[in-house]
């Protein structure tokens, strides 16, 4: 077989809504995709309908298996399921920062179900993929390096595809200042509190809660510092802010 026709042998796999082991599948959840739901979906997730999509997994052999669902622009969530529609195993953020994994044994020629979820609403690009075998534990340095390097990737999508000044983009801000704040390094997280905390005041406002969200993590920031000049006006702010929105007896 030529390269183009294996070419379309695989696109018409994929659009199918099958998966091999060892190829990965980029796909993307959108308004339009069915609801998924579970006994624990439904329990946890009650801020909005989780949508996804759902894919076959080929199994050849029998064994150990590991599925990564990775999406720098929602909450990855993943049910697993058997041929008969039972739910096998469901994983929100076992992987890195929030995207989710399941290690499980599969059987030889079954065709299990995946579903690919979006918790909270979100919507956007994802690759799924399922190796052989299952993934070594990460050393507690190691496993931080690497979540920092996925918040990185992480801004960089969302700059690009979102735009420098999108919510979503301010979040990506505050998880990778939140991950250099843990690892010590005060002077590259602050800039990026700083930085989202402009884009929460320009494009919602210096009374949204979110706002006061920012001004909190600048002020924490800067008494780990040791600049508690600095930080109470800004704690005082968001204090004000959240006493006008939640009224003084919210706890």
């Amino acid at each position: 077989m030529n390269i183009a026709l294996l070419l379309a042998s695989w696109l018409a796999l994929q659009s199918d809504g099958i998966v091999r082991v060892g190829v990965a599948t980029e796909s993307e959840i959108a308004d339009t995709d069915a609801r998924v739901t579970s006994v624990a979906i439904e329990r946890t997730f009650t801020d909005a309908p989780v949508l996804g999509k759902q894919f076959q997994i080929l199994v050849d052999a029998p064994g150990t298996y590991t599925i990564e669902l990775r999406s720098h622009f929602f909450d990855a969530y993943l049910v697993l399921r058997d041929e008969q529609g039972h739910v096998l195993h469901e994983n929100d953020d076992g992987l890195l920062g929030t995207h989710a994994r399941i290690t499980t044994e599969l059987a030889a020629n079954t065709r299990p179900a995946i579903e690919v979820c979006a918790l909270h609403g979100g919507r956007g690009a994802f690759e799924l993929r399922v190796v052989v075998g299952a993934p070594s534990p990460l050393p507690p340095v190691e496993r931080q390096a690497a979540e920092i390097e996925d918040a990185q990737r992480a801004l960089e999508i969302r700059q690009r595809v979102l735009g420098p000044e999108h919510q979503g983009t301010a979040a990506t801000l505050n998880r990778l200042a939140g991950l250099l704040k843990a690892r010590g390094d005060l002077d590259a997280a602050e800039p990026l509190y700083e930085r989202a905390l402009a884009i929460r005041e320009t494009t919602l406002g210096p009374l949204h809660p979110d706002t006061a969200r920012s001004l909190t993590n600048v002020a924490v920031l800067l008494r780990a510092r040791g600049d508690l000049n600095a930080a109470l006006p800004l704690l005082e702010r968001a204090l004000a802010i959240h006493e006008k929105a939640l009224g003084p007896t919210h706890r």
